[in-house]
């Protein structure tokens, strides 16, 4: 298999159980919410209230059928286990990715103050530096992927 596609991949699928697990977060708060609510609407209302309690149990049960799917195809993505060394580079590589993202979706403004921020703080424009080292480390750290990838 071709390395480049395999550190595509390994990256995608990285990228994707981040998705997963960060969605599974706010869907289990969210749903946990509303199952304490009806539960606790169905006590002491009215017996009424057991149908939204149904409902929101069936909505539990659906959320985790479908984080089962996802957990499944995440595996099918990328079914070979990575080594630690493949793993901990492509973890890195996909964070330096998503802060890249995050910093270029925050906008102007807030990228400004944060800078700000960082210069009365720490007497060093932190963000700005870790922004530019992160951009310009992205090619060597794909290469690095790459070479990892071959063995």
């Amino acid at each position: 298999m071709d390395t480049k596609f395999s550190a595509i991949r390994a990256i995608g699928s990285m990228m994707f159980e981040e998705m997963v697990r960060l969605v599974t977060i706010i869907t289990s708060c969210i749903l946990g919410a509303l199952l304490i609510l009806a539960w606790w609407l169905t006590a002491n209302v009215s017996q009424w209230w057991g149908l939204f309690l149904a409902l929101v149990v069936l909505l539990v049960i659906l959320a985790m059928v479908l984080r089962f799917v996802a957990m499944w195809l995440l595996k099918r993505m990328y079914g070979a286990p990575l080594t630690r060394e493949q793993h901990v580079h492509t973890k890195a590589f996909v964070g330096k990715v998503q802060s890249i993202a995050e910093t270029r979706s925050m906008g102007w403004p807030l990228f400004v103050a944060t800078t700000i921020k960082g210069i009365i703080r720490h007497k060093n424009a932190v963000s700005l530096k870790k922004l530019i080292a992160d951009s310009s480390s992205l090619k060597s750290d794909f290469q690095e992927l790459e070479r990892l990838f071959k063995g």
